[in-house]
């Protein structure tokens, strides 16, 4: 066998019991907005005890947040027994930059505006694919950049062929038209949300970085076992390195936090067809390739690529590539194409149970069409096979893993 490949999608964090699902980002923002906004007048010990408290999310996250809240300096007014916020100085210098990226951002108001709630599955919210609905809309009705904000809002009322599109062009026009007051052209708005955009995914970072102080007591056997040679990851965080004990080169594929300068890609797929893509490039810097490149996140990839590559053509090994914990969405698939399609790799996809077996297939029919996938799985063996991943287990001490009488 030739080398061993390991890629992983965010559901690997979610699997370690990480809130890193941009529900939880929005959860935290809300409060943290709750907090700094000096008209937001709220029972001080019923906020603390009934929201934050009770507030379903990791507890370190949790915890930090209240640690915050209860540190701050008040200036109370009473009303017969009940305390009131009048003013609120802070002193959490890592909140204080969350809140500043997110109080006039256009993409924060339009992702929290209950207008949107309706046309989310379990109020849950897909930020590239609400991103992507957003930027095609003004793409495909300003191929001038000189054309005024108003008209373009007035040539149309739709987002995308969806039942919700009302809801949403609703929700984005608002969000634009309350921060973005001195913009009057499409020049001008398209700076602006490029600027919000790196302002929420730095916001995101401070986020990550307080998820990724929770302590981790398990992890996957399927995954402990690989020893991988490299390793691609779609996470910011560093939760592999944290957990697994590995001497694999680790390559975030979307940047990662704690890095300077900020090279966390946050961006959409491509939505122009093949033919019209190269002369609509006024937005290409919202899409995740452009991002790549201008963040240098995506050289590692095609290098290790080429070294399968070659391996396979001159050796005839075939690299076993192991994907756990990504969706195999059709946004990454610029990167995932050429290792579930290519000859030279053997390709394990861990599945958390049928249903999400189901879901895999009909991605990978997106990614590389339905016969290739059939060519695929039926050579023997199978270049493509889907897995149900085993339970986890407990984080042996290093004490445990010495037989007896070892040296250490």
């Amino acid at each position: 066998m030739g080398k061993k490949v390991l890629i992983l999608g965010n559901g690997f964090d979610l699997a370690h019991d990480l809130p890193t699902l941009y529900n939880n980002f929005l959860d935290f923002c809300e409060r943290i907005c709750k907090i700094y906004t000096n008209d937001f007048l709220v029972s001080l010990n019923e906020y603390i005890c009934s929201d934050l408290v009770n507030w379903k999310i990791n507890e370190c996250v949790k915890n930090e947040l209240i640690k915050s809240y209860k540190n701050r300096v008040y200036e109370t007014v009473n009303t017969g027994t009940v305390s009131y916020i009048k003013d609120i100085k802070t002193s959490n210098k890592d909140f204080d930059k969350l809140y500043s990226y997110i109080k006039a951002n256009i993409w924060y108001n339009y992702f929290s505006n209950n207008i949107l709630y309706n046309c989310f599955e379990k109020n849950w919210i897909d930020f590239e694919l609400e991103i992507k609905l957003c930027i095609k809309y003004i793409d495909e009705h300003s191929k001038y950049l000189s054309r005024s904000v108003k008209d373009l809002f007035e040539s149309c009322t739709f987002i995308g062929d969806e039942d919700n599109a009302k809801l949403r062009y609703s929700a984005f026009k608002s969000a634009v038209l309350k921060n973005s007051e001195n913009v009057n052209d499409v020049f001008g708005l398209r700076k602006v949300l490029y600027e919000d955009l790196d302002d929420i995914t730095k916001a995101l970072e401070i986020y990550l970085n307080l998820v990724e102080t929770n302590k981790i007591t398990q992890q996957y056997k399927d995954i402990a076992d690989l020893n991988p040679d490299y390793i691609i990851n779609f996470n910011y965080t560093h939760t592999y390195k944290n957990v697994y004990d590995t001497p694999a080169e680790i390559f975030y594929i979307h940047g990662e936090i704690d890095h300077d300068p900020n090279n966390m890609v946050l961006g959409i797929d491509e939505y122009w067809s093949e033919k019209e893509r190269d002369s609509n490039t006024n937005f290409t810097i919202f899409k995740k390739f452009a991002q790549r490149i201008q963040k240098r996140t995506g050289i590692e990839n095609y290098k290790w690529f080429n070294i399968i590559k070659s391996d396979y053509e001159k050796n005839n090994k075939a690299a076993e590539v192991f994907i756990f914990g990504h969706s195999l969405d059709i946004t990454d698939k610029d990167i995932l194409y050429d290792y579930l399609e290519s000859e030279a790799t053997l390709v394990t996809i861990y599945c958390k149970d049928k249903e999400t077996e189901g879901k895999y297939i009909a991605n990978v029919i997106k990614i590389i069409g339905e016969k290739r996938l059939l060519e695929k799985i039926n050579q023997d063996p199978p270049k493509i096979k889907f897995v149900i991943q085993q339970p986890m287990i407990p984080i042996a001490k290093k004490e445990e893993l010495l037989t007896p009488g070892a040296v250490t």
